[in-house]
Protein backbone atom coordinates (compact mmCIF):
# COMPACT_ATOMS: atom_id res chain seq x y z
CA UNK A 1 0.00 0.00 0.00
CA UNK A 2 2.80 2.42 0.88
CA UNK A 3 4.44 1.67 -2.45
CA UNK A 4 1.24 2.57 -4.30
CA UNK A 5 0.84 5.81 -2.32
CA UNK A 6 4.42 6.77 -3.05
CA UNK A 7 3.61 6.59 -6.75
CA UNK A 8 0.47 8.67 -6.40
CA UNK A 9 1.45 11.28 -3.77
CA UNK A 10 4.26 13.71 -4.63
CA UNK A 11 7.37 13.72 -2.47
CA UNK A 12 7.24 17.53 -2.31
CA UNK A 13 3.97 19.15 -1.20
CA UNK A 14 2.93 22.70 -1.97
CA UNK A 15 4.38 24.62 0.98
CA UNK A 16 6.86 24.37 3.79
CA UNK A 17 8.61 26.07 6.66
CA UNK A 18 12.20 25.48 7.69
CA UNK A 19 14.78 26.22 10.36
CA UNK A 20 18.42 26.52 9.39
CA UNK A 21 21.98 27.08 10.51
CA UNK A 22 24.18 29.35 8.44
CA UNK A 23 27.84 29.85 7.63
CA UNK A 24 28.29 33.38 6.32
CA UNK A 25 31.52 34.12 4.44
CA UNK A 26 30.30 37.32 2.83
CA UNK A 27 31.85 39.77 5.32
CA UNK A 28 35.52 40.47 5.97
CA UNK A 29 37.36 43.45 7.43
CA UNK A 30 41.12 44.04 7.21
CA UNK A 31 42.93 45.31 10.28
CA UNK A 32 43.14 49.08 10.56
CA UNK A 33 45.47 50.74 13.07
CA UNK A 34 45.72 54.47 13.62
CA UNK A 35 42.75 55.74 11.61
CA UNK A 36 42.42 59.46 12.28
CA UNK A 37 39.13 60.21 14.03
CA UNK A 38 38.10 63.60 12.66
CA UNK A 39 35.65 64.64 15.37
CA UNK A 40 34.25 67.95 14.17
CA UNK A 41 32.08 68.32 17.30
CA UNK A 42 35.19 68.47 19.51
CA UNK A 43 37.62 71.31 20.09
CA UNK A 44 40.23 71.78 22.83
CA UNK A 45 41.88 74.90 24.19
CA UNK A 46 45.66 74.73 23.88
CA UNK A 47 45.86 76.43 27.26
CA UNK A 48 44.93 73.03 28.76
CA UNK A 49 48.11 71.52 27.26
CA UNK A 50 51.47 71.59 28.97
CA UNK A 51 54.41 73.75 27.92
CA UNK A 52 54.38 76.88 25.80
CA UNK A 53 52.77 76.55 22.37
CA UNK A 54 54.63 77.93 19.35
CA UNK A 55 53.41 81.30 18.13
CA UNK A 56 51.74 79.84 15.04
CA UNK A 57 49.62 77.34 17.02
CA UNK A 58 46.01 78.56 17.41
CA UNK A 59 44.44 78.92 20.85
CA UNK A 60 41.85 76.27 19.93
CA UNK A 61 42.47 73.03 18.03
CA UNK A 62 39.52 71.33 16.36
CA UNK A 63 38.77 67.65 16.59
CA UNK A 64 39.86 66.96 13.03
CA UNK A 65 43.44 67.97 13.97
CA UNK A 66 43.59 66.36 17.42
CA UNK A 67 45.55 63.12 17.94
CA UNK A 68 42.56 60.81 18.38
CA UNK A 69 42.63 57.50 16.52
CA UNK A 70 40.57 54.37 15.95
CA UNK A 71 41.81 50.78 15.72
CA UNK A 72 39.78 47.90 14.26
CA UNK A 73 41.56 44.55 14.40
CA UNK A 74 40.94 40.81 14.68
CA UNK A 75 37.73 40.49 12.65
CA UNK A 76 36.18 37.10 13.52
CA UNK A 77 33.03 35.35 12.38
CA UNK A 78 31.03 34.11 15.35
CA UNK A 79 29.57 30.61 15.25
CA UNK A 80 26.07 31.97 15.97
CA UNK A 81 24.15 32.14 12.68
CA UNK A 82 20.53 30.98 12.69
CA UNK A 83 17.52 31.52 10.48
CA UNK A 84 14.53 30.05 8.76
CA UNK A 85 12.46 30.03 5.61
CA UNK A 86 8.94 29.70 4.29
CA UNK A 87 8.19 28.72 0.72
CA UNK A 88 5.39 27.94 -1.71
CA UNK A 89 6.20 25.10 -4.06
CA UNK A 90 3.52 25.45 -6.75
CA UNK A 91 4.16 28.78 -8.47
CA UNK A 92 3.69 28.70 -12.26
CA UNK A 93 6.76 29.25 -14.45
CA UNK A 94 9.22 29.80 -11.57
CA UNK A 95 8.27 26.61 -9.62
CA UNK A 96 8.79 28.04 -6.11
CA UNK A 97 8.89 31.31 -4.17
CA UNK A 98 10.84 31.47 -0.93
CA UNK A 99 11.33 33.99 1.87
CA UNK A 100 14.29 33.24 4.14
CA UNK A 101 16.11 35.00 6.94
CA UNK A 102 19.46 34.77 8.74
CA UNK A 103 20.76 36.46 11.86
CA UNK A 104 24.54 36.28 12.29
CA UNK A 105 27.19 37.90 14.47
CA UNK A 106 30.84 38.86 14.17
CA UNK A 107 33.25 40.56 16.54
CA UNK A 108 36.49 42.51 16.41
CA UNK A 109 38.61 44.60 18.74
CA UNK A 110 37.57 48.23 18.42
CA UNK A 111 39.68 50.80 20.25
CA UNK A 112 39.70 54.56 20.64
CA UNK A 113 43.19 55.99 21.19
CA UNK A 114 43.10 59.44 22.76
CA UNK A 115 45.64 61.79 24.40
CA UNK A 116 45.94 62.02 28.15
CA UNK A 117 48.64 64.69 28.00
CA UNK A 118 50.01 67.01 25.34
CA UNK A 119 53.11 69.01 26.23
CA UNK A 120 54.63 71.53 23.83
CA UNK A 121 58.42 71.39 23.61
CA UNK A 122 61.30 72.92 21.73
CA UNK A 123 61.23 71.96 18.05
CA UNK A 124 63.28 68.78 18.48
CA UNK A 125 60.79 65.97 17.73
CA UNK A 126 60.77 62.99 20.09
CA UNK A 127 60.37 59.41 18.81
CA UNK A 128 56.88 58.95 17.41
CA UNK A 129 54.92 55.70 17.26
CA UNK A 130 54.43 55.18 13.51
CA UNK A 131 50.85 54.03 13.92
CA UNK A 132 49.76 57.32 15.47
CA UNK A 133 50.87 60.52 13.77
CA UNK A 134 49.19 63.91 13.97
CA UNK A 135 49.72 67.54 13.08
CA UNK A 136 51.19 68.09 16.58
CA UNK A 137 54.11 65.73 15.98
CA UNK A 138 57.40 67.58 16.18
CA UNK A 139 56.09 70.34 18.42
CA UNK A 140 54.56 68.36 21.30
CA UNK A 141 55.05 65.23 23.36
CA UNK A 142 51.82 63.23 23.41
CA UNK A 143 50.90 60.46 25.82
CA UNK A 144 47.96 58.20 24.93
CA UNK A 145 45.41 55.99 26.63
CA UNK A 146 43.15 53.39 25.04
CA UNK A 147 39.43 52.83 25.43
CA UNK A 148 38.54 49.30 24.28
CA UNK A 149 34.96 48.81 23.14
CA UNK A 150 33.87 45.48 24.65
CA UNK A 151 30.40 44.09 25.26
CA UNK A 152 30.94 44.50 29.01
CA UNK A 153 31.99 48.14 28.71
CA UNK A 154 29.07 48.81 26.38
CA UNK A 155 26.71 47.54 29.07
CA UNK A 156 25.42 44.77 26.81
CA UNK A 157 24.98 41.13 27.75
CA UNK A 158 25.66 38.50 25.11
CA UNK A 159 27.02 35.00 25.76
CA UNK A 160 28.35 34.67 22.21
CA UNK A 161 30.29 37.94 21.68
CA UNK A 162 32.82 39.48 24.06
CA UNK A 163 34.58 42.17 22.02
CA UNK A 164 33.20 44.91 19.76
CA UNK A 165 30.02 43.49 18.22
CA UNK A 166 28.83 43.39 14.64
CA UNK A 167 25.47 41.85 13.77
CA UNK A 168 23.57 41.37 10.52
CA UNK A 169 19.93 40.46 10.00
CA UNK A 170 18.97 39.69 6.42
CA UNK A 171 15.87 38.73 4.46
CA UNK A 172 16.01 37.08 1.05
CA UNK A 173 13.10 36.75 -1.38
CA UNK A 174 14.03 34.11 -3.94
CA UNK A 175 12.38 32.87 -7.13
CA UNK A 176 13.44 29.25 -7.58
CA UNK A 177 13.47 26.91 -10.58
CA UNK A 178 14.00 23.16 -10.27
CA UNK A 179 17.00 22.02 -12.32
CA UNK A 180 16.97 18.28 -11.66
CA UNK A 181 14.69 15.82 -9.82
CA UNK A 182 15.71 12.27 -8.92
CA UNK A 183 14.41 9.58 -9.19
CA UNK A 184 11.95 10.38 -11.99
CA UNK A 185 8.74 9.28 -10.20
CA UNK A 186 9.13 10.15 -6.52
CA UNK A 187 11.49 13.15 -6.96
CA UNK A 188 13.14 12.40 -3.62
CA UNK A 189 16.07 14.70 -4.45
CA UNK A 190 15.52 18.07 -6.06
CA UNK A 191 18.27 20.42 -7.12
CA UNK A 192 17.22 24.01 -7.71
CA UNK A 193 18.63 27.37 -8.66
CA UNK A 194 17.28 30.85 -8.31
CA UNK A 195 17.83 34.53 -7.73
CA UNK A 196 16.17 37.35 -5.86
CA UNK A 197 16.39 40.47 -3.77
CA UNK A 198 17.91 40.87 -0.32
CA UNK A 199 17.42 43.29 2.55
CA UNK A 200 20.19 43.66 5.13
CA UNK A 201 20.04 45.27 8.57
CA UNK A 202 23.50 45.66 10.13
CA UNK A 203 25.14 47.41 13.04
CA UNK A 204 27.70 50.11 12.21
CA UNK A 205 31.42 49.68 12.65
CA UNK A 206 33.37 51.81 15.11
CA UNK A 207 34.14 55.07 13.32
CA UNK A 208 34.35 58.81 13.93
CA UNK A 209 30.86 59.17 12.48
CA UNK A 210 29.45 56.65 14.96
CA UNK A 211 31.18 58.37 17.89
CA UNK A 212 29.77 61.76 16.94
CA UNK A 213 26.26 60.39 16.48
CA UNK A 214 26.44 58.75 19.90
CA UNK A 215 28.15 61.43 22.00
CA UNK A 216 28.26 64.55 19.80
CA UNK A 217 26.42 66.62 22.40
CA UNK A 218 28.95 65.59 25.04
CA UNK A 219 31.90 66.41 22.80
CA UNK A 220 30.67 69.96 22.27
CA UNK A 221 30.97 70.63 26.02
CA UNK A 222 34.57 69.40 26.38
CA UNK A 223 37.08 72.19 25.88
CA UNK A 224 40.02 70.98 27.96
CA UNK A 225 42.30 67.99 27.66
CA UNK A 226 41.67 67.09 31.28
CA UNK A 227 37.96 66.55 30.59
CA UNK A 228 38.53 64.37 27.53
CA UNK A 229 39.04 61.26 29.63
CA UNK A 230 36.75 61.97 32.58
CA UNK A 231 33.77 63.09 30.48
CA UNK A 232 34.26 61.16 27.23
CA UNK A 233 36.44 58.23 26.29
CA UNK A 234 37.25 57.04 29.79
CA UNK A 235 33.62 57.27 30.93
CA UNK A 236 31.54 54.06 30.93
CA UNK A 237 28.30 56.02 30.60
CA UNK A 238 29.60 57.47 27.35
CA UNK A 239 30.51 53.99 26.08
CA UNK A 240 26.97 52.88 26.82
CA UNK A 241 25.72 55.79 24.70
CA UNK A 242 27.84 54.31 21.91
CA UNK A 243 26.13 50.95 22.54
CA UNK A 244 22.72 52.58 22.09
CA UNK A 245 23.87 53.93 18.74
CA UNK A 246 25.03 50.43 17.73
CA UNK A 247 21.54 49.06 18.40
CA UNK A 248 19.77 52.05 16.88
CA UNK A 249 21.58 51.69 13.56
CA UNK A 250 20.87 47.95 13.39
CA UNK A 251 17.54 48.99 11.89
CA UNK A 252 19.18 50.87 9.02
CA UNK A 253 18.39 48.93 5.86
CA UNK A 254 20.72 48.05 3.00
CA UNK A 255 19.42 46.55 -0.23
CA UNK A 256 21.02 43.93 -2.41
CA UNK A 257 20.55 40.85 -4.56
CA UNK A 258 21.60 37.21 -4.48
CA UNK A 259 22.01 34.06 -6.55
CA UNK A 260 20.91 30.73 -5.07
CA UNK A 261 21.82 27.09 -5.66
CA UNK A 262 20.52 24.33 -3.42
CA UNK A 263 19.13 20.85 -2.97
CA UNK A 264 16.42 19.23 -0.88
CA UNK A 265 15.92 15.60 0.09
CA UNK A 266 12.45 14.45 1.11
CA UNK A 267 11.14 10.89 1.15
CA UNK A 268 7.49 10.15 0.25
CA UNK A 269 4.95 10.17 3.09
CA UNK A 270 7.37 11.93 5.46
CA UNK A 271 6.33 15.42 6.70
CA UNK A 272 9.85 16.84 6.64
CA UNK A 273 12.99 17.02 4.53
CA UNK A 274 16.54 18.29 4.77
CA UNK A 275 18.06 20.96 2.56
CA UNK A 276 21.27 22.83 1.82
CA UNK A 277 21.55 26.23 0.13
CA UNK A 278 24.43 28.27 -1.19
CA UNK A 279 23.83 31.95 -1.91
CA UNK A 280 26.11 34.57 -3.37
CA UNK A 281 25.21 37.90 -1.75
CA UNK A 282 25.68 41.21 -3.57
CA UNK A 283 24.74 44.31 -1.50
CA UNK A 284 24.04 47.49 -3.46
CA UNK A 285 26.72 49.74 -2.01
CA UNK A 286 28.80 49.46 1.17
CA UNK A 287 27.28 47.99 4.31
CA UNK A 288 28.87 50.85 6.26
CA UNK A 289 29.55 53.99 4.19
CA UNK A 290 31.93 55.25 6.91
CA UNK A 291 34.15 52.14 6.71
CA UNK A 292 34.35 51.21 3.05
CA UNK A 293 37.07 48.61 3.74
CA UNK A 294 34.34 46.23 4.94
CA UNK A 295 33.94 43.63 2.17
CA UNK A 296 30.28 42.59 2.03
CA UNK A 297 29.74 40.41 -1.03
CA UNK A 298 30.35 36.67 -0.87
CA UNK A 299 28.97 33.24 -0.05
CA UNK A 300 26.36 32.24 2.53
CA UNK A 301 25.77 28.54 3.21
CA UNK A 302 22.63 27.28 4.95
CA UNK A 303 21.56 23.81 6.01
CA UNK A 304 18.33 22.89 7.75
CA UNK A 305 15.15 20.93 8.17
CA UNK A 306 11.93 21.86 6.38
CA UNK A 307 8.50 20.79 7.62
CA UNK A 308 6.13 20.45 4.70
CA UNK A 309 2.38 20.42 4.29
Amino acid sequence: MATILSLVLPAFPTAGIGVQYGYDLSLSLPDKIGEQASLTDLSLNTSSFGGTPPADVPTTISGKDLPIFINRTGWTRNWFDVGGKVYIDCIPIIDALELSTNYAMWEYQGQIIYPTSITFHAPVPPPVTPAYSSSLDGIAQINYDTSTITMKNLGLSNPFVQNTPYAKLQFDLTARKYILSLPPITHTIRIYGGAGMSMFFATPLLSANLIEKAIGNTLTTIHSLQNLQSQAFGNLNVEQDIAKEFMKELFTSHRGAHLDLGAMVKFPLMPFGIYVDCKYLVPFGPMDPNVTALKSNGLLFNGGIAFTF
